[in-house]
């Protein structure tokens, strides 16, 4: 069985118009980058319009920032493992805003004997996954469910879940 898939910018599906798909899935916490709340909720109408009717599902990736900023987690080592790779040490530092989260990744990659950093910054919605689930109702997807990121079992409160409604 040969499954087609496609890359594209989910704040436009224009140039997909008039067909549909089985699945829209959109990952790495990308929805939250939106700027403004509207275009969130304007990308959310177009995900789920390219959606096959009574079919297509849209399934939408969530890092729910709230819980490390509920837990008082401003810095968080996500990796420095020696037995995976002791030159490499990664973090990220969380600036907690009312609404939005900033967060500044930090790589400290040991070459040549010396460390050798790299950093980025993104700002993403502090956004509850309730409100990620209403968001979608709104734009036309129906029996919107919280899983874990497995998508295996009901969301229970972890930093990551799958948002999941059909259309």
């Amino acid at each position: 069985m040969q499954v087609e898939a496609r890359v594209a910018d989910f704040r436009n599906l224009n140039p997909w118009r008039g067909r549909r798909f089985d699945a829209v899935i959109c990952t790495g916490n990308s929805i939250t980058l939106v700027p403004q709340w509207e275009g969130m909720a304007r990308a959310l109408k177009c995900m789920a319009k390219a959606a096959r009717p009574a079919e297509g599902i849209v399934i939408v990736g969530l890092h729910n920032y709230l819980v490390p900023r509920r837990a008082g987690k401003a810095i968080v080592l996500r990796r420095a493992e020696p037995h995976l790779d002791p030159a490499e040490i990664l973090f990220d530092v969380h600036r907690f805003g009312e609404r939005r989260v900033e967060v500044d990744y930090l790589f400290l990659r040991r070459v040549s004997g010396r460390w050798r950093p790299r950093t980025y910054t993104k700002a993403y919605w502090l956004l509850e996954p309730e409100a990620l689930a209403a968001a979608m109702t709104a734009a036309g997807l129906q029996g919107v469910g919280l899983l874990d990121i497995s998508g295996q079992r009901p969301y229970s409160g972890e930093e990551w879940l799958l948002a999941v409604g059909h259309r």
